[in-house]
């Protein structure tokens, strides 16, 4: 039995790992790069600086499979380049996530030093309502797409095309605008 067991495990673990890999490719099919980098705070709910899916969360966290540039994610920036957000364009603000994102965290290569926030993984939800609160995806600032889990494509696509979302016209919104961002076909 103790043999059986010996056999088969390392079989099953190298398909688990498997899965995992496939499930967490980039929106080009890729490999999924880091969001975050050197001299970053680290970001990813896993703490590895990937944006990363999982079907379930014990911890009732959200997957964050999608890769923003914070600061172009600012009404500042904005601002600074002579456009005017509707709703005033802060994507923390608009999503409730303002609090910790300010500050420093700890750091991608050194977790005992703190960096400042440059890249961030968010949810597919929050994604969508920041794409309808700034009025349009030619308002959303930039997406890092190798950073991207094809994941918040491949959700998109599921609660855009079988309507299992009451959100039906933000999260259309939201899979053009990733689609656009990232110079991706209408559909696979």
């Amino acid at each position: 039995m103790y043999l059986l067991l010996l056999i088969l495990l390392p079989s099953f673990l190298l398909s688990t790992v498997m899965a995992v890999k496939e499930k967490n490719t980039n929106v080009f099919g890729m490999e999924l790069e880091s969001c975050s980098t050197a001299g970053m705070a680290m970001t990813g709910i896993t703490g590895t600086g990937h944006c990363v899916h999982f079907d379930y969360l014990r911890n009732g966290e959200i997957s964050k499979t999608i890769c923003i540039d914070v600061p172009s994610f600012s009404k500042a920036y904005w601002e600074d380049h002579n456009h005017h957000l509707r709703n005033g364009g802060n994507f923390f603000a608009a999503t409730g996530q303002v609090a910790s994102l300010h500050q420093d965290m700890p750091c991608t290569q050194d977790p005992t030093q703190n960096c400042p926030v440059q890249h961030w993984c968010i949810n597919e939800d929050a994604f969508a309502q920041y794409v309808d609160y700034v009025g349009g995806c030619q308002k959303v600032g930039r997406i890092l797409c190798q950073s991207t889990n094809k994941q918040a494509i491949e959700l998109y696509q599921q609660e855009v095309y079988d309507g299992t979302s009451n959100e039906h016209e933000k999260n259309q919104q939201a899979l053009e605008c990733l689609r656009l961002k990232c110079w991706l076909p209408d559909k696979p």
